[in-house]
C-alpha cells in the first residue's frame, strides 16, 4: 500500500500533540499532590476525615479530565486556517465541445484563495447559499458546490472537483461562472456549479448585477462566509467584485 506523505505528517503531528497533553497532565497531576498529601495527613486525625482521602483523589482525576477537554478544545480553537479572497483572476477563454457537438468559446470567471493561516484547510467545499440579482432574491434557489480549478487531479474519477485541501500560504483558484459564447456570438452567463449547471434558477445569471454569497465549508467544521458581485451588460465580459 503505497503511504501518502501528507498522512504520514499529520500522524506525527496528532502524536506529538498527544503526548504534549499527556506531559500537561501529568505535570498538573503533580501540581496536585500536596493537596492529596494534606488530605492524607487530615485522614489520621479523626473521623470527620474518614473519606477525605478518595474525595481528594476524585478531584485530582476530576481536574485531569478537565485539563485534557480543555486542551481538546484549545487545539480546535487555535488551530484554525484563514481563507481570503486574495483577488479577481481575469478571464480565462477555451474552447470547448458539450455533448451536443457543438463547438462552443467558454470563458471562466475565476477568484484567486488564499490561506493565510499556519493550519490546512481541510476538504474544502464552497456552496453557493444565495442569489440576488434585479429581480431580487433568487426563488427555488438550493445551495450548490462551485468548482475548485484544479481539484479535478485530486478527486477519485477526475472530473470534479468540489472539495480540495488548502495548505498553509498556498493559492489556488475558484471557478465562479462560465460564460459561453455558441453561435451568432449568443452569449450565456452561468454560475460554475457542478451538479445543477443545466437549471437556471441554480445556475443562471441575470445581465445587470448579481450577489451571491459564498460558503467554506472544512473538514474541521470551521465555515467562512463570503459575498460576491458580478456585473455583466449581456455583451462584453462579467466582472467580479468582492464584497467581503
Amino acid at each position: 500500500m503505497e503511504l501518502n506523505p501528507n498522512d504520514l505528517f499529520k500522524a506525527l503531528e496528532e502524536l506529538t500533540y498527544l503526548k504534549n497533553i499527556n506531559e500537561n497532565i501529568i505535570k498538573q497531576t503533580d501540581s496536585l499532590k500536596p493537596i492529596t498529601e494534606i488530605f492524607k495527613r487530615l485522614n489520621k486525625t479523626g473521623p470527620i476525615f474518614r473519606n477525605v482521602e478518595v474525595i481528594s483523589s476524585l478531584i485530582v482525576s476530576i481536574t485531569a479530565l478537565g485539563i485534557a477537554l480543555f486542551s481538546e478544545k484549545f487545539k480546535q480553537w487555535s488551530r484554525k486556517s484563514k481563507l481570503c479572497i486574495e483577488k479577481v483572476s481575469g478571464l480565462h477563454i477555451q474552447d470547448n465541445i458539450p455533448p451536443e457537438g457543438k463547438k462552443i468559446k467558454l470563458s471562466v470567471g475565476r477568484v484567486l484563495v488564499e490561506n493565510k493561516g499556519r493550519y490546512k484547510a481541510g476538504k474544502v467545499e464552497v456552496n453557493v447559499i444565495s442569489i440576488e440579482d434585479k429581480n431580487g432574491g433568487r426563488r427555488n434557489f438550493l445551495p450548490s458546490p462551485l468548482n475548485w480549478t484544479h481539484s479535478q487531479l485530486y478527486s477519485e474519477n477526475r472530473t470534479v472537483g468540489v472539495i480540495r485541501d488548502i495548505h498553509p500560504h498556498q493559492s489556488v483558484y475558484l471557478d465562479i461562472f462560465n460564460l459561453n459564447t455558441g453561435e451568432e456570438n449568443s452569449k450565456i452567463l452561468k454560475l460554475a456549479v457542478v451538479p445543477c449547471s443545466n437549471i437556471d434558477d441554480f445556475s443562471k445569471l441575470e445581465i445587470g448585477e448579481n450577489t451571491i454569497v459564498l460558503k467554506f465549508y472544512q473538514e474541521s467544521g470551521q465555515t467562512i462566509t463570503k459575498k460576491l458581485k458580478i456585473i455583466w451588460d449581456g455583451k462584453d465580459s462579467p466582472r467580479i467584485e468582492t464584497i467581503n
